[in-house]
C-alpha cells in the first residue's frame, strides 16, 4: 500500500505539463472528438483491468471529451512514475472522473498553501446559499445568504476573529417563494440577530465553549488514499443514507473548511477517487464567478431526486465549491436547478475586524 504521493518535484511538473496542454485545447476541437463505445470501453479497461465501472454512459465520455482526451496524458504519465490510478475497481469512480481526481491531487500538491507570518491571520471566506421552505412543502421555495469569514491567528492559540453576515436573499423558485423571500428580507429582527451578524473573538478559537483548536488541523488523518477512506468507514455512525454518502460529505467539508494543508486536500480527491458513482458533470462549471470541472456524487438510496457536486479548479487542485442540484423535476422546480451552493476562498492578511 502506498503512502505517500511518491513523485519527485520533476516528475509532478512534468505530469502537470501533460494534464495542463490538454486541458489548454480549443473548446470546440474538443466537442467534435468522438468516442466510439470500443475505444471508451478498451481504455476503460487499460486504466482498471479486474472490473469496469458501472452505470457509465456514452453520452458522458463524449460531452466532457476534455477529461476523456486528458485521461491518456495522465494515465501514461502515472504508469511511468508508478502512481497508481484507484478508478472503478469494486463500482469506485468512473475512470473520467479517477483520472481527474488524480490530476487535481497532483496540480494540489505543486500549488503552495498560503504561509501566514506572526502577527498575520490566515482568512477564510465561505459564502452559503441555501434553498429555504416555509414547512408547507418539501422542495425550497427561495435561496437565502450569507457570508462568514474567520481568522486565524499563525499562532493558534491567540484570539480567532468570526465575522458573520446574514445576506439579502438572491433568488426564488416560485412566486409565493417570491413573496416570502421579500418578508425575509425586509424583518429588521433577522439582521439584528447576533447568532447571524456580528463579529465574535475567541482564543483559540473556541467559540461558544468550545473546545481550543491549539493543534495543526486534520494532523491525525492518513495521507494514504485506501487507509483515509477505511478511516472514514469505520467513524461511520449512521445519519447518512449510505456509508459512501456519508464519506462523500465529510470528504466535502473537510475540502470546504479552507484549512485541509495540500497534502491532505491531495489524498482526499484520490480517496474520492475509490467511491462508487463518482462521476465527471461538467468540464466548464462557473460558481461565484469562478470556473472548474464538476464531480458529482449520485445517493440511490435518496430516488435519485437531487446530486452533490463540488467544483475544483484543475490548475491548482483547489476547491472552489460545492452545490445541491435537482436530477428530475422537483416538485415545482425543473430539472437541473440548483437549489444551494458554498463557496470558499484563502487568503493571508494582516488585520482583522
Amino acid at each position: 500500500m502506498t503512502t505517500q504521493l511518491g513523485p519527485t518535484q520533476e516528475q509532478i511538473a512534468s505530469m502537470r505539463t501533460a494534464v495542463m496542454d490538454r486541458i489548454a485545447l480549443d473548446q470546440v476541437a474538443l466537442d467534435r472528438v468522438v468516442v466510439d463505445d470500443a475505444a471508451a470501453t478498451h481504455t476503460q479497461k487499460q486504466l482498471q483491468p479486474h472490473s469496469q465501472p458501472h452505470g457509465h454512459r456514452r453520452t458522458v465520455a463524449r460531452r466532457f471529451g476534455l477529461v476523456t482526451v486528458g485521461i491518456g496524458a495522465v494515465a501514461a504519465a502515472l504508469i511511468v512514475t508508478g502512481v497508481i490510478v484507484p478508478a472503478g475497481g469494486n463500482g469506485g469512480a468512473t475512470a473520467q472522473a479517477a483520472g481527474f481526481l488524480t490530476s487535481a491531487a497532483l496540480a494540489t500538491i505543486e500549488t503552495s498553501d498560503p504561509v501566514v507570518a506572526p502577527g498575520q491571520f490566515l482568512r477564510i471566506e465561505t459564502t452559503q446559499v441555501s434553498g429555504v421552505s416555509d414547512g408547507t412543502r418539501e422542495a425550497p421555495m427561495y435561496q437565502s445568504a450569507a457570508m462568514h469569514v474567520l481568522y486565524i491567528p499563525e499562532d493558534r492559540s491567540d484570539t480567532w476573529v468570526w465575522e458573520r453576515h446574514d445576506l439579502p436573499s438572491i433568488g426564488y423558485f416560485t412566486g409565493e417563494g417570491k413573496a416570502a423571500a421579500a418578508r425575509s428580507d425586509a424583518d429588521p429582527d433577522r439582521y439584528a440577530d447576533s447568532d447571524l451578524n456580528g463579529v465574535l473573538r475567541s482564543e483559540a478559537g473556541a467559540f461558544y465553549g468550545g473546545s481550543p483548536k491549539t493543534g495543526e488541523p486534520y494532523a491525525d488523518l492518513s495521507r494514504d488514499p485506501e487507509t483515509l477512506r477505511d478511516h472514514l468507514y469505520d467513524e461511520y455512525r449512521g445519519g447518512s443514507s449510505s456509508i459512501d454518502e456519508d464519506v462523500w460529505v465529510r470528504i466535502t467539508e473537510i475540502l470546504s473548511s479552507g484549512e485541509a494543508p495540500a497534502d491532505l486536500r491531495a489524498a482526499l480527491y484520490r480517496t474520492m477517487a475509490l467511491l462508487p458513482g463518482v462521476t465527471i458533470i461538467e468540464n466548464e462549471a462557473t460558481l461565484d464567478g469562478r470556473t472548474g470541472v464538476a464531480l458529482g456524487y449520485t445517493e440511490p438510496a435518496r430516488g435519485s431526486i437531487w446530486r452533490d457536486e463540488i467544483i475544483i479548479d484543475p490548475a491548482t487542485g483547489l476547491l472552489i465549491g460545492d452545490r445541491e442540484v435537482t436530477l428530475g423535476d422537483y416538485e415545482d422546480i425543473p430539472a437541473g436547478t440548483t437549489l444551494s451552493w458554498s463557496t470558499v476562498q484563502t487568503s493571508v492578511v494582516d488585520e482583522t475586524p
